[in-house]
């Protein structure tokens, strides 16, 4: 009976213990949950975590979860657009970013952050412009602003008003090449290939290991007939970046009007190598093969690039031409034909196959007399 007692008293110890302790996790559990449910900095920086994780779709819930808690801050608005940006959701971005300056209307920054979806993704290049003239009247000396404008103007082709934004952003940031670049791409487009090569000199000494400002320096040279000089530019572009195609194609632009075919050709097949669907690529090789006389060959280059662009006129024109001069005048015609149903405005293609039309008559009418 004793022995009995005991057991009963220890067990009546041991489960009295149990559920204080129990109780005691229970209460601390019923405490910490509606303190963390009712935070929104919790799911704010949990959201933040998520993101940075690469998670997107569970930083949004977080974010959300945040923004019901606390509708009125921005800035969770604003991480909530970040992830919505990161899953190419541009609408939702736009939406985020509006709520965000809905609920702080003077922090540029997101004034910025929606110009850029504008600019750079829908191509609401006019919202972006009213976007971006917004974030300067709040920081008037964040040269990103002016430049992101440029950009916008530039898309616009108004390339007068990207230079100003592009000189604002180097006036309030004369170490960032970029901003030299974009100038100097708005000063080519105004065939004011002097002044852009001047931006590009200075984007190079600024970051001297940027393949694309040798490259499109060397547009600008080759533009202005300085072929070699061209050339130079392509050499050190390529070796920064060696397997670039469009650097070979150009490259082999400017060996073909110094007349150096042989050195075209060869680039010409490099940037085939690394491209070879770009129909500009095999259309160039063909008009170096048709220089040189090598028609066949221009044929085969020229039907290349009609294979993966039939929509281009010209390399209809380039390969009737070739039938031409072999002789081959009815294919010449298809060719010119083909050419102007692509580009109806183009009076050299009819004027090509007119004279087609009367070297057949011509032709024909030979060949009849020779029979009688």
């Amino acid at each position: 009976m004793r022995k009995f007692v005991v057991v009963v008293c220890l067990f009546a110890v041991f489960f009295c213990t149990t559920m204080q302790l129990y109780s005691q996790e229970s209460r601390s559990n019923i405490f910490s949950l509606p303190e963390q449910a009712h935070d929104a900095e919790y799911y704010y920086n949990r959201g933040t975590e998520f993101h940075d994780a690469g998670q997107y779709n569970k930083a949004i819930e977080y974010f959300s979860r945040a923004i019901q808690i606390e509708p009125d801050n921005a800035e969770y608005y604003n991480s909530r657009s970040w992830a919505y940006f990161r899953l190419g959701e541009y609408e939702l971005t736009i939406e985020n970013n509006s709520q965000a300056i809905l609920h702080d209307p003077t922090n540029s920054e997101y004034y910025n952050y929606r110009g850029n979806t504008y600019n750079y993704w829908l191509g609401e290049y006019n919202l972006a412009i009213e976007d971006y003239t917004q974030a300067i009247l709040f920081d008037p000396g964040n040269a990103e602003y002016y430049n992101n404008r440029g950009v916008a103007n530039a898309w616009l082709g108004e390339y007068g008003l990207a230079i100003e934004d592009y000189s604002q952003a180097i006036l309030h940031d004369d170490i960032n090449a970029l901003y030299y670049n974009n100038r100097a791409n708005a000063y080519t487009w105004l065939g004011e290939n002097g002044l852009a090569i001047e931006d590009y000199t200075q984007a190079i000494l600024l970051d001297s290991e940027n393949a694309e400002f040798y490259n499109i320096r060397g547009n600008a040279y080759y533009w202005l007939g300085e072929y070699i000089l061209a050339i130079e530019d392509y050499t050190k572009a390529l070796l920064l970046d060696q397997c670039n195609a469009v650097i070979f194609n150009n490259r082999g632009n400017a060996y073909y009007w110094l007349g150096e075919y042989d050195l075209a050709i060869k680039d010409y097949t490099q940037a085939i190598l690394y491209d070879s669907e770009n129909a500009e690529f095999y259309n160039n090789r063909g008009l170096v093969y048709d220089a040189r006389s090598e028609y066949n060959l221009a044929i085969e280059n020229y039907s290349q690039a009609i294979l993966h662009n039939p929509t281009n006129a010209i390399y209809y024109h380039n390969r009737g031409n070739v039938y031409y001069k072999l002789s081959e005048y009815n294919l010449a015609i298809d060719d010119y034909s083909q050419a102007i149903l692509l580009d109806p405005t183009n009076a050299l293609y009819y004027a090509w196959r007119g004279n087609m039309y009367v070297t057949v008559k011509t032709t024909t009418s030979s060949a009849k007399k020779n029979m009688n």
